[in-house]
């Protein structure tokens, strides 16, 4: 059994590269890659942007002496895929292909999985979204706009919104002593 697992972690935006080193639920490494906007901008289609921010990644790696192979899983801010209900996924070439398509949207934020994936298949590891912003767990009554031919989709930021409220419930329930999972549990009461 693997009593440390290491986790690289990336969110792709539109002119950055968020990328972070987990041992276990321990931050080790986090850096901000910036992109020069105007040479993202010039590349017309977000999919051209794909060897740019891979390198990125490895220099990430290779400056953090991280070795893709030591790694267990690499987890991606999700992208524009099918509507889904929020959680953690697994990056199939399903999701690729939809992704390569921009069948549910374009935006650069579509990169991370693709990148995740190609990583991970190097080594046989998996390759994981998060609460991918195509999240979709409206109410009925949530889609209804006042104009019948018109119907709303959800499309946001869930893994921020989702994390955002984990945060103020553990801070909220630590500050009063209710336990919220194990890391909010009162001093000496673990799971």
């Amino acid at each position: 059994m693997v009593s440390i697992y290491k986790i690289l972690v990336m969110n792709m935006g539109s002119t950055t590269t968020k990328m972070a080193f987990f041992e276990n639920h321990h931050l080790k490494v986090r850096e901000n890659i910036d992109h020069d906007p105007q040479q993202v901008g010039s590349l017309m289609n977000y999919m051209e942007q794909f060897h740019l921010r891979r390198q990125g990644v490895v220099n990430f790696l290779e400056t953090h002496r991280i070795a893709l192979g030591d790694l267990h899983m690499i987890a991606s801010r999700g992208g524009l895929t099918a509507p889904i209900a929020s959680g953690v996924y697994l990056v199939d070439e399903q999701m690729c292909d939809d992704l390569r398509s921009g069948k549910y949207g374009q935006h650069p934020t579509n990169l991370g999985p693709l990148i995740a994936y190609d990583l991970a298949k190097q080594t046989g590891i998996r390759a994981v979204v998060v609460d991918t912003p195509s999240t979709d767990e409206y109410e009925p009554l949530a889609r209804v706009s006042g104009i019948p031919e018109i119907k709303r989709k959800s499309a946001f930021h869930a893994l921020n919104q989702k994390a955002a409220a984990r945060r103020a419930a553990a801070e909220d329930c630590c500050s009063s002593g209710w336990r919220y999972h194990h890391w909010c549990a009162p001093e000496g009461q673990g799971n």
